[in-house]
């Protein structure tokens, strides 16, 4: 008996002409629920970016200014409206400065702008300081986010602007803080200084009366013996004998 050949055979069939591969776009649209869930948690999880352990960065290089970022801390802290141009210069021209930079991605619920200079940044302190690099040197536009604030950064800012300072050659140290910002200083080891007295030119060529400029100085005075009796002892990295001006002039040196 011969075996049976079994033969396969493809089987086609014919849907006519070939028609194109069609692609649909499936649009999904969000309840304004869902949107509002999903700020909240933003929200949320930059909150917990801020109380998280952050490592902060203490830099002096200009390639990490960001004049934007500084306006806007300057304005948010100081109330001071600085353009970024401005920014730019004034740190260029500074004697010194230190920023306080932390990595912080920005989203869309946040308070702040993203860094151009450095992706993924932020800038949440600054000091900076204007010398003739011999004799005296004057601490200004200290501040500190207040998203950060509490923290210590003001303090390890203003000490490390000092601390290189020193290497560089002034021996004194002065400030001009408004009164809100006088205890910060008097417990980073400033004190008021009764010899000096800050005037600010206007121009106008009037003789003042010595009768209101005696009462304001006794009234400095009187500011300067309290806060001494709340703030005692010398702070770390600064000497004890340290002053402040009345009127805003803060002095500290060798």
């Amino acid at each position: 008996m011969r075996a049976e050949r079994k033969e396969s055979t493809s089987c086609f069939l014919d849907t006519g002409p070939a028609v194109a591969p069609c692609s649909a776009r499936l649009v999904v649209r969000k309840r304004k629920s869902d949107l509002k869930r999903i700020a909240a948690s933003a929200a949320v999880q930059a909150g917990w970016n801020v109380f998280l352990p952050q490592q902060y960065t203490y830099s002096t290089d200009l390639k990490d200014v960001d004049p934007q970022q500084l306006s806007d801390l300057w304005e948010r802290t100081l109330g001071e409206k600085r353009s970024p141009h401005r920014c730019a210069l004034a740190m260029r021209k500074s004697f010194a400065f230190v920023l306080v930079i932390v990595k912080e991605h920005h989203t869309e619920t946040s308070n702040w702008r993203p860094s151009l200079v450095n992706p993924g940044t932020r800038i949440v302190g600054v000091a900076r300081a204007i010398s003739d690099g011999e004799f005296m040197a004057t601490v200004c536009d200290v501040a500190v986010d207040p998203d950060y604030t509490g923290r210590g950064i003001g303090r390890k800012v203003v000490q490390t602007l000092v601390r290189n300072m020193k290497l560089r050659g002034p021996t004194g140290f002065a400030a001009f803080p408004p009164p809100k910002a006088r205890r910060f200083f008097f417990m980073l080891g400033f004190r008021i200084d009764k010899k000096y007295r800050l005037m600010s030119y206007e121009g106008k060529g009037e003789f003042p009366d010595l009768r209101d400029e005696q009462a304001k100085l006794k009234g400095a005075r009187r500011e300067s013996q309290g806060l001494i009796g709340k703030v005692t002892g010398s702070q770390p990295g600064f000497d004890s004998n340290t002053s402040i001006a009345p009127e805003g002039v803060a002095e500290t040196g060798e």
